[in-house]
């Protein structure tokens, strides 16, 4: 799966193996699209589907992601652009798995019902929050490592990693001062669907 990233200024074959690794391997973990939703919106239909197709995918994409954060550790003495390209990918694709949870059905009870809505709502960004931060992070690893190279060349990619933290940052309300390295996926993060579905 193609991922919306800039063109680097040199063909990406021509990058060192490491790196070329990690672009694969978040393709891949990409093309791990969530399942179609309930044809219903019922609680039974939502929580059936939250529990059974949709917490396998969250499964698959946790596992597909923290393969792709363990490629990065070969690249720690690579050059910065190769670090930062890297770091953009990753940053793009813990930013795709908050939003693909994010955009998860709501069940008609929870729709209808402005404060539980609301309840739902801000229950769903705190359980995002990891995924969010972890974002964030990588994008500012990319920023940092651009600004290392120095190179007009790839301030496309620099405002690219800029930009789409800002955004994170705006989305998911994730605190702004937080540290810039990328760490591996907390596989343990669960985002539940349908917790605020009470009452």
């Amino acid at each position: 799966t193609p991922i919306p990233v800039p063109s680097p200024p040199i063909e990406r074959e021509a990058l060192s193996t490491e790196p070329q690794h990690v672009w694969d391997l978040v393709e891949a973990a990409i093309a791990v699209r969530p399942p179609e939703p309930p044809s219903e919106a019922t609680h039974e239909a939502v929580q059936a589907w939250a529990e059974g197709p949709f917490a396998a995918w969250i499964t698959r994409r946790v596992e597909a992601t923290s393969a792709a954060e363990e490629a990065l550790l070969p690249l720690e003495g690579a050059p910065p652009y190769e670090r930062g390209i890297a770091a953009g990918l990753i940053g793009y694709l813990h930013e795709d798995t908050a939003a693909d949870v994010r955009g998860a059905p709501i069940e008609q009870g929870i729709a209808d019902d402005p404060e539980l809505l609301q309840a739902y709502s801000d229950a769903m960004t705190a359980a995002l929050h990891p995924f969010a931060e972890r974002s964030v992070q990588a994008y500012r690893f990319c920023s940092a490592a651009f600004d290392e190279v120095g190179d007009s060349a790839w301030e496309e990619w620099a405002s690219y990693c800029d930009d789409r933290a800002q955004e994170v940052i705006e989305v998911f309300r994730v605190e702004s001062g937080e540290s810039a390295a990328p760490a591996p996926a907390p596989a343990e993060t669960q985002p539940a669907t349908t917790e605020a579905s009470g009452g």
